[in-house]
This record gives structure tokens, sequence and C-alpha cells, in this order.
């Protein structure tokens, strides 16, 4: 199974690039210091059940972000990771995530911004909605960078963006030593896309985007004995809401084609819904939506051409008072592949709390219900209860994103 060699000597080098350009960039504002860093550790001891199953599962959660503010924009860098500790010689990464993100501001109406982001992910052997005879899930690797280039003209505004993407599946290994390989799923992604809005009122502006990509697979899918390249063209209209420090809301809907480069696949055609949502009538009150829809690669341990996905979430967070805060969140998503008849549900909720102990430290209690259906067949319910504590530099102690 793929390890994490590679990611932890492209770590440092990013974080040598971020000083760089920190650097040398341009002078800070009058009173901003040179280098904004925060820095956040937890620890959390969750016991996770469903059916005749359960486990308690250690973690260990650093973060860490540096910032620098110029005077036309600025840089940041940012890392975390998620670490399951099984035993004294058992620790197992279970995500790790860094990304590198600035913008520009070439005069008033016109910006550049740009992020490259690394991620690993591997879920537990026993994660809700996998087989059980899994001894180890696929390690899954992605590095994505994108550009985007702003302009204000009058009521009318401009975005130009481009991306480019890489995901790597490593192998699953099962209980009686077999390896199944997901090297097919290995793939390139690449993109460009305008969006144009309109002024309406100060608050509301209308827009129209269009986007096109490509994904390039190294290898044939072995169910089809060909590669799944294709083209992906999406057109959307919507309406975007913008009440600064108070809420934004977007809502959009259009279509997305999927053109395959082997003539023997028939087009994919999709509805798109997107929605998002946030509002903070005051400093207690934070409540987030999201609605989303996806096209892309079928993934490890998948079938079918594409994964066609729709994904609601929620989230709130209200301050009771100085020292405690309450937090709930759900979501559902749905998953259909393309080319089969397979698909899969995922139904979560959660509740928790946080307590401020003293400047630095945080107290957590979280509850969390999943619950997962492929096929359209019986859920497989799971359970966690997570206690914990959070270290973080004085001025973020407390604080949750």
């Amino acid at each position: 199974m793929p390890t994490c060699a590679a990611p932890s000597r492209l770590c440092p080098r990013l974080a040598l690039v971020a000083v760089l350009l920190m650097a040398a960039g341009l002078p800070v504002a009058a009173g901003e210091p040179l280098f904004d860093l925060d820095w956040r550790l937890a620890l959390r001891g969750a016991y996770a059940g469903g059916g005749d199953a359960a486990r308690f599962e250690p973690l260990v959660l650093p973060e860490v972000a540096v910032a620098r503010k110029t005077l036309r924009g600025g840089y940041a860098l940012s890392a975390g990771a998620e670490i399951a500790v099984g035993g004294p010689d058992d620790a197992r990464l279970q995500a790790l995530e860094a990304a590198l993100s600035g913008d520009y501001r070439l005069d008033a109406v016109t910006g550049l911004a740009g992020r490259l982001e690394l991620a690993l992910s591997q879920d537990a052997p026993d994660f809700s909605g996998r087989p059980d005879d899994v001894a180890a899930a696929s390690l899954v690797a992605a590095v994505d960078a994108e550009a985007a280039f702003t302009r204000q003209a009058g009521l009318l505004d401009l975005t130009l963006r481009g991306s480019v993407g890489r995901t790597v599946h490593g192998p699953t290994t099962f209980n009686d030593g077999a390896i199944a390989d997901n090297g097919a799923q290995d793939n390139w992604n690449m993109g460009a896309g305008l969006r144009l809005g309109y002024a309406v009122t100060p608050i509301l502006v209308a827009f129209v985007e269009g986007d096109a990509g490509y994904q390039l697979y190294d290898r044939a899918s072995p169910a089809y004995l060909v590669k799944l390249d294709a083209a992906d063209y999406a057109l959307r209209t919507g309406l975007a809401a913008r009440w600064p420090g108070v809420l934004e809301a977007e809502a959009a809907a259009g279509v997305n084609l999927r053109r395959f480069a082997e003539p023997g696949f028939a087009d994919i055609v999709t509805a798109l819904y997107d929605a998002s949502l946030t509002w903070r009538p005051d400093e207690t009150l934070a409540l987030g939506a999201r609605f989303s829809t996806t096209v892309g690669a079928p993934g490890p341990d998948a079938g079918g051409t594409a994964r066609i996905a729709y994904v609601a979430a929620a989230d709130l967070r209200y301050q009771v008072n100085s020292w405690l805060a309450v937090r709930g969140s759900a979501g559902w998503s749905h998953a259909s592949f393309a080319g089969t008849a397979d698909s899969e549900t995922v139904l979560e909720a959660g509740a928790g709390l946080d307590y401020l102990l003293n400047a630095v430290t945080t107290l957590t209690a979280d509850y969390a219900y999943g619950a997962t259906s492929e096929n359209r067949g019986p859920l497989e319910v799971e359970h966690r209860v997570t206690l914990g504590a959070t270290l973080a530099r004085p001025a973020q102690a407390g604080a949750r994103d």
C-alpha cells in the first residue's frame, strides 16, 4: 500500500515555497505583523458502534496556519492532519490536507487569486458502508491547483478561472490477503470556466457561468477494457446575494454534458442544482446550508462509467455565552453510477458542545449519527460519541471552523 513518504517530502517544500513567496511579497500595511501564525492541537477519544461491531478510536488532529497580508493582497499556508492511534506502535494517518493560497489586486477593479491543495485520505477498514472483508481501504491522494482573474466594469463583473488536478488511488487489501488494484481510477483533471455577473441591486447579482473540462485516465478500466476519458461541459445561471457580515446566498441551476472519448459510451446529461447560504444575524449565531451536484470518476471499489452525486448539508453554531457554544449539523447525499443500477445513499446528523476551560483549552463533546444504504438496501447505521480537548493559540481558543 502507498505510504506517506512522498507527501512528507512534499509538505516541507510547500512550506519553503510559501515562505519565499511571503518574504518576496509587497510591504505589509502599517500596523500589520509580518506573519500571522495560528495553531491548534485537538485530542479526541471516539467510541463508534453499529450493529454488532464497536470500536474505540483515539485521534490526534494537529493544525497550523501561516498568513501574511500585504498592501494589495496576501498569502496563506495551512496544513492539518487526522491521525488514529491504535496503540503505542500503531498510528494510522486517516487524512492530511495542505493548502497554499494567495491573492493580489492589480488595481481597484482587477484581481488575481490562486490556490494549491494537497489531500490524502484513507477510510478505516470498518468504515460504515464498506464491505466487511476489507482489511485496508484505498489511500487516495489528490493535488489540485486553480487560478482566477476577476475584473469589474460598472455593474458587470467577470471571472476567468482555470484548474488542473491529479488523483491517485491506492490498492484495497482484503482480510484473505487479496489486493484489488484501483489504478484504473487514477486520472488527471483540467478545466476552465467563465462567469459573468450583473448587479441588479447593490446586494443582488444575476449571473451566468460556463465550464469546460477534461478527465484523462492513466489506463483502461478493467470492467470496460477501454479508458473512460471524457469531456465535461456545464452551463449554469442563477442569483447571488451578499449583505456583508450578515448574509451570503447563491442559487443556480443548469445542465452538465459528459461526452466520452470512447464512441461506444453514450453521453451523460445531468441536471445541475447548486445553492449555498451563510447567515450571521448577530455575533452569537451562525447558520450555513449547501446543496451541490457533482459528476466525476466512479472512485475506488465502484463500478460504472461516472459517479453522479447530489449532496445537501447544513450546520449551525450558537454561542450561549462567553464560555459555552452549541453546534449542530445534518447531511444527505445520493450517488448513482452511470452504466449500472448501483446507488449509494448517506444520512448524517450530529450535535456538539464546546466549553472554554481557559485561554488556551477548550473541552468538546460530540455525538454523530451516520447511515449508509447501497443499492436501496437496508441502512447500515453507526453511532459515534467523541470527547476531547483542543489546545490552541489564545486568540483562537474556543473557536471552531
